[in-house]
């Protein structure tokens, strides 16, 4: 017991405090905040639709393949993600693409989205302390309730090349 006193426990205790401490650091402890915004959101977007398993190699090959036409200046950023309802928890249907420059790539659809309200959460660089996207979308949704407006059946990740993340979802006309 006295070397558990002596040895074990300081030891853990400065090892929970700079723990606690990098979380901090990274904004582990900042609030998410939910912001409505009345004003017009429009997205010319080319890339590619993938539906299948979250973790397939297609669905991978797919968000590289956009991610290499942004940073080739084919697509501007940010890097696009449009969510759909899945059937399940491991099922992914989703939009990925890039914000049109006006050229026409060959293996590229086209998807505009638009909107006039929406809600938007920005989240911070670092992914060691970002919420779930499952996490943010509860909290947009429970934001909507509260207003008492419905949602699109779609949300938005916006990937900028910082590493800062936002989430949109557009209200219902």
């Amino acid at each position: 017991m006295n070397f558990i006193l002596k040895r074990v426990l300081p030891i853990a205790l400065i090892i929970f405090t700079c723990s606690m401490g990098i979380y901090w650091y990274f904004g582990g402890f900042d609030a998410v905040a939910v912001e409505r915004k009345e004003q017009a959101m429009q997205y010319p977007l080319q890339g590619l639709k993938y539906e299948g398993r979250m973790g397939s190699p297609l669905f991978q090959q797919a968000f590289e393949a956009v991610r290499d036409q942004v940073k080739a200046g084919n697509l501007s950023a940010p890097l696009v993600v449009v969510q759909y309802p899945a059937k399940d928890a491991e099922h992914a249907d989703v939009f990925i693409g890039g914000i049109s420059t006006g050229k026409a790539l060959d293996s590229m659809e086209h998807l505009t989205i638009q909107a006039n309200r929406y809600y938007e959460v920005n989240l911070g660089t670092s992914s060691f302390v970002k919420p779930r996207p499952d996490q943010v979308l509860e909290l947009i949704q429970q934001e909507s309730i509260k207003r008492q407006e419905s949602l699109q059946p779609y949300s938005l990740e916006l990937y900028f090349p910082d590493n800062h993340v936002v989430v949109q979802v557009p209200v219902k006309p």
